[in-house]
């Protein structure tokens, strides 16, 4: 397989790989919502909020940023 071949591959592959994830994200973001929990430190949450304050949040999305960066 030489370089054309590969980039062909990945140009096809990739927009499929995007739509799944921000599919999967926005399935988390809801489950959290409706499980009325906080999607980082899973406080008990009753207003529907995603997280419990502002801190929750950023340390949620730094930690999913660094995963993304980490492959993890």
């Amino acid at each position: 397989m030489d370089d054309c071949d590969m980039a062909s591959e990945y140009e096809q592959k990739w927009p499929h790989a995007q739509i799944d994830e921000n599919a999967y994200q926005i399935n988390r973001e809801a489950i959290a919502l409706t499980m009325g929990e906080c999607r980082n430190c899973q406080a008990k949450l009753d207003d529907g909020r995603a997280y419990c304050d502002k801190d929750c949040a950023t340390d949620f999305n730094d930690r999913q940023r660094m995963s993304k960066r980490t492959g993890r």
